[in-house]
């Protein structure tokens, strides 16, 4: 009854979200991957669903509603979301939005995820909406799809009327489309929120997003592949650290050629490519991870770069893109390295620091500008603070919570009068103190 994405499309659109990353506001056209793997892309975009409204009036069944209002369906198959397989009935709430678990009456919206929002929730356009005073609800199942359709129901005022319909079919596919809509449409929500409420895919939120005719999907693919920075900053001449996680839901082993390559600029653009290398690789069923360092030789300069993984598994093209900063260091803190390499560490702790260390400022004495770095073994909340010689607060620097391993703030004096200042470093049980010398 609805038409199912092509694994073609599907594998365009991965490829697409995690160059563009998984923030960003919906007129981007797609979006995703949340915490769980899934993404979001509507007929606006390129490669995105095609708009077909299923008119199921006469053939389905109403349902009659009244303001803040929730109500069962049967569920003529089983569904699988966030994990979980859900079957029997579900709930529809007069508000726009349906859930497998939730008689909640919620009309108002949040982002999401959120602790205020319906569990195990698919929002087309939860707004205040008011059938009781216009409009109706439908809703028809059979082996293939679900589809739950509000016609021309209006906002809580009574302004306006709203059609539109979310459809659920049998191979776990959300989708939702918008027929007629009418303003005010800057006050809705549209996405997905799991059952702990702690994970959700947003496609809008109080922005004037959806239109007539306007079609999204919401996919969860088998094959993705993502990747952690773990080196956000690093010392000429040293490695560059990140993770990589893999999650494989084809149920048996994927395997292909990855491609590790670096850029001499942030963004992973072709044109400034440095260094490609190829790995052969295969991935069990299930979640896996692991740490690499690339080794960086001193000749690339302190700058901007970036690193990507991409290539193919098992006809599922994968691709990821880390921004990093090369900086320039104390000279007995460059690295020594010569040449790219590539090494696959076999935990995490190979790749991060043993101990927590405090660094001296560089360059020092300095005027204006000097970088502090600092190693962390364990990730935990970190103060930062810079004292005049009097003991005087003079600015934090850093204040809250910091990922185990290297890590460089720059301080810009240019608003402070030279002398002698002192940073105080303190993470768990580990507290440092050096001093450094302003010259202006």
């Amino acid at each position: 009854m609805y038409p199912r994405k092509s694994l073609f499309g599907l594998i365009l659109l991965v490829s697409a979200l995690l160059v563009i990353g998984s923030t960003g506001p919906a007129s981007a056209g797609m979006g995703g991957p949340d915490d769980f793997g899934y993404v979001w892309i509507d007929s606006d975009e390129p490669g995105g669903p095609t708009y077909s409204w299923v008119d199921i009036t006469g053939r389905g069944t109403q349902i009659y509603m009244s303001d803040d209002d929730n109500e069962p369906l049967t569920m003529p198959f089983g569904f699988n979301f966030y994990g979980n397989n859900f079957s029997g009935q579900m709930r529809v709430c007069s508000n726009g939005w349906v859930s497998f678990t939730s008689t909640s009456t919620a009309y108002s919206n949040y982002g999401l995820p959120s602790s205020n929002a319906p569990e195990n929730l698919l929002a087309a356009f939860w707004d205040d909406l008011n059938p009781s005073t216009g409009g109706q609800i439908w809703w028809f199942g059979n082996s293939d799809s679900l589809i739950v359709s509000f016609i021309g129901v209006p906002h809580y005022y009574q302004t306006g009327a709203n059609t539109f319909q979310i459809i659920l079919t049998a191979d776990d596919g959300i989708h939702y489309q918008f027929n007629s809509m009418s303003d005010p449409l800057n006050e809705c929500t549209v996405g997905i929120q799991n059952d702990d409420k702690t994970i959700g895919l947003q496609v809008a939120y109080d922005e004037s997003y959806v239109h007539n005719q306007l079609a999204i999907d919401i996919l969860l693919p088998e094959v993705m592949l993502f990747c952690d920075n773990l080196s956000p900053q690093f010392c000429q001449g040293k490695k560059f650290y990140f993770m990589v996680t893999v999650n494989n839901r084809t149920g048996g082993n994927i395997s292909g050629t990855l491609t590790f390559s670096g850029y001499a600029s942030y963004g992973c653009d072709p044109a400034n490519l440095l260094v490609a290398m190829g790995r052969n690789k295969t991935y069990p069923a299930g979640t896996t991870q692991e740490y690499y360092m690339l080794k960086v030789p001193n000749s690339a300069a302190p700058g901007q770069y970036s690193a990507s993984i991409g290539g193919s598994l098992s006809g599922s093209d994968v691709f990821c893109c880390m921004n990093t900063d090369i900086i320039d260091c104390v000279p007995w803190r460059i690295g020594d390295n010569t040449e790219w390499e590539l090494v696959q560490a076999d935990r995490p702790e190979a790749i991060l620091p043993t101990v927590t260390e405090l660094h001296q400022n560089y360059p020092n004495p300095f005027n204006a500008n000097t970088n502090i770095s600092f190693d962390l073994a364990v990730a935990g909340n970190v103060s930062l603070n810079v004292y005049d010689i009097t003991g005087r607060l003079v600015v934090t620097l850093l204040d809250g919570h910091k990922d185990a391993g290297n890590h460089v703030v720059v301080w810009d004096a240019s608003s402070v009068s030279s002398g002698v200042y002192f940073y105080k470093l303190t993470a768990g049980d580990y507290t440092a103190t050096k001093s450094m010398n302003l010259l202006k």
